[in-house]
């Protein structure tokens, strides 16, 4: 699942240089062959060790200034697990000098690290670098940090910028199996009317407090009072969703069964409720902020009796409540109607 554009920002670059070991190689041998033509008094020996330091020394004073050098990154916002996500890098070289050609290395969570060549640019000249790159991992982040570096002119020292990107990425479970709920009926009270929808219900006399948006002139006219419309009461089911267990690779699998069963609700018009330890509850059906809150979950602790309490309490007797659980506990089985989810999608009750 993607949406739009991650907004980016960045922060100053921050540069740096160390020798190579070629470099470092070069000028310990120069150093000593200096301090060598020194004690023996021998100027070939010293004309050596200066020819070696002349490209260490010019190294440095031809070192390109990459802090000159802007790099701005556009990503999908949000991504599953598997899935692959085009990525641009927007390279902009800021002086009045060429660049190099530069290594960029991008790391981010849920994505592995890459490493890609940005060609030589000239004074004010671009690159536009795109990949497609799969999430492997779920999770959110923020901040994350592209590092630039290029051992040019003479590849005797190391020069590196690092600048962190400000651009929040949403890396959602991979898609799971649909857990397959009580079905709700409307009947029965399977539900709650927790909104008016649009289709007419019936006509009545217009009452102090009706709004006007809710008057049917052409019954009007014919009654010779004002009629108002009652739209029907739209039913809604109302599902909580309890997460408990370790982070491992089956609490993956759970996440996935549980997230994408949340997803196949919101999508069935229900409202939600998720609940983990540690992390706030989410409360509404927008199926992208569902799969947002599953990726930010992080290592849980086991849910207590009043976390499952209030998730009833608000479910109601028609609701249902869900617990998504590797390791189902003891406490499940204190709540009345309770149901346990598993990763392989199964539902019984606790």
């Amino acid at each position: 699942m993607t949406a739009g554009h991650a907004p980016a920002t960045h922060h100053r670059p921050l540069a740096g240089a160390a020798p190579t070991g070629v470099g470092g190689i070069t000028l310990l041998v120069a150093i000593v062959l200096g301090l060598i033509s020194l004690r023996a008094s021998n100027p070939w020996l010293l004309l050596i060790a200066c020819a070696l330091l002349t490209p260490v020394l010019i190294s440095q004073l031809l070192r390109p200034d990459l802090t000159t050098i802007s790099v701005c990154f556009a990503s999908a916002g949000r991504v599953a697990v598997g899935a692959s996500s085009e990525q641009t890098f927007h390279v902009h070289n800021h002086g009045g000098r060429s660049s190099p050609t530069i290594q960029l290395r991008h790391s981010v969570p849920g994505f592995a690290a890459i490493s890609l060549a940005v060609p030589a640019l000239p004074p004010g000249g671009r690159a536009e670098l795109t990949i497609r790159r799969p999430a492997v991992s779920r999770g959110v982040s923020l901040v994350h940090g592209v590092s630039l570096w290029t051992a040019a002119p003479f590849g005797m020292a190391l020069h590196q910028s690092l600048i962190s990107v400000t651009a929040r990425i949403s890396v959602h479970p991979a898609p799971g199996p649909i857990g397959l709920l009580p079905p709700v009926s409307a009947g029965t009270g399977g539900g709650r009317p927790d909104r008016l929808g649009e289709e007419p219900h019936e006509l009545r006399e217009w009452r102090r407090g009706d709004s006007l948006r809710q008057v049917n002139w052409r019954a009007t006219a014919r009654h010779d009072r004002l009629t108002v419309v009652i739209p029907e009461n739209t039913i809604r089911s109302r599902l909580a969703v309890v997460i408990q267990g370790p982070s491992d690779d089956e609490f993956e699998a759970l996440l996935s069964t549980a997230a994408w069963t949340a997803v196949q609700a919101a999508r069935s018009d229900g409202v939600l409720r998720l609940s983990a330890a540690g992390s706030p509850d989410y409360l509404g059906n927008d199926p992208g902020a569902v799969l947002d809150w599953f990726a930010a979950l992080d290592a849980l602790t086991a849910i207590d009796l009043q976390t499952l309490e209030t998730a009833a309490t608000w479910a109601g007797s028609t609701g249902t409540v869900l617990l998504a659980s590797t390791r189902p506990a003891d406490v499940a089985r204190l709540v009345r109607g309770v149901l346990v989810l598993t990763p392989d999608g199964r539902v019984a009750e606790a």
